[in-house]
């Protein structure tokens, strides 16, 4: 809440982004673009953080982390079968 966009950051100190290629995007982003999540509740302290959402990204980095872990134990030992060590 106390942090400024960018662009208005930019603005006071004088700065102004220049676009140096013809093949780069603009200089300036569109509104429609900047997605802001807004929390479906708040503590009465003002945290609006959700442990049920933090548990469920939780579980999804775990769940990844196994699936990867297990593609590359069945990567090594297809190697190591073409090595014929396996």
């Amino acid at each position: 809440r106390d942090v400024k966009p960018f662009d208005q950051m930019l603005d006071a100190h004088g700065v102004a982004p220049v676009q140096t290629n013809p093949m780069h995007l603009g200089a300036r982003a569109e509104l429609a673009s900047l997605k802001q999540e807004i929390p479906e509740e708040r503590a009465p302290d003002g945290n609006a953080v959700s442990l049920e959402g933090q548990m469920t990204k939780v579980a999804d980095d775990q769940t990844n982390a196994e699936l990867v872990g297990n593609l590359w134990k069945s990567y090594m030992g297809m190697y190591m079968t073409a090595l014929g060590k396996g």
